[in-house]
């Protein structure tokens, strides 16, 4: 599946970076993302970014990355049927999680750290809310939020891992000492 999805969006052997969600300026920072994924590709111009979703900013962000001048190197897919991420996650080396720290990001679930561990794919994120704390023992990447330098550089850090590297650390993260304590505490704490 993942091959096939590969060969149709013409990605050839590209590094993928993945976004999954909401198309949408206030409630994600989608132009953040694209502002850093502008410096990625001044980088590596072999990269390519995935964005999965639609919402009430989507043309608006495709006239940016037109505009930052990511055509071809920006894909939005539009709107997946949710059986269908897993595979768009499959592409990935990384996934990113564009985030500004406001009081709306402090306070809510990062969803996109959960999707990309449940993939096995390293997240790039901003240090807000719980997100280091969660991310802490799972694999990925906390960078300064709202700084598209910053962005731009844990994503050109997960995009130069290679695939079966990504996925190891990720899975590895699993089996530090840490996350099995907390994992034999919590069986130990069972009736």
């Amino acid at each position: 599946v993942v091959a096939r999805l590969r060969a149709g969006l013409g990605l050839g052997d590209a590094p993928v970076a993945i976004y999954a969600g909401t198309l949408s300026e206030t409630s994600h920072n989608v132009g953040l993302l694209l502002d850093a994924f502008a410096l990625v590709h001044a980088a590596m111009p072999a990269a390519r970014l995935l964005l999965v979703g639609t919402g009430p900013d989507g043309d608006a962000l495709r006239a940016r990355a037109a505009a930052l001048g990511l055509n071809g190197a920006a894909h939005f897919l539009g709107y997946v049927p949710y059986e269908s991420v897993p595979a768009c996650f499959g592409l990935a080396r990384c996934s990113a999680d564009p985030v500004a720290d406001d009081a709306v990001a402090r306070g809510r679930s990062p969803l996109k750290i959960v999707e990309s561990m449940a993939a096995g794919v390293p997240v790039v994120t901003g240090d807000v809310g719980d997100r280091a704390e969660m991310l802490g023992a799972h694999g990925g990447t906390i960078v300064a939020p709202g700084d598209a330098r910053a962005l731009a550089d844990g994503l050109l850090a997960g995009l130069r891992s290679t695939p079966d590297m990504a996925r190891v650390q990720a899975q590895a993260a699993r089996f530090r000492w840490g996350q099995l304590a907390q994992t034999w505490l919590r069986a130990y704490a069972r009736p």
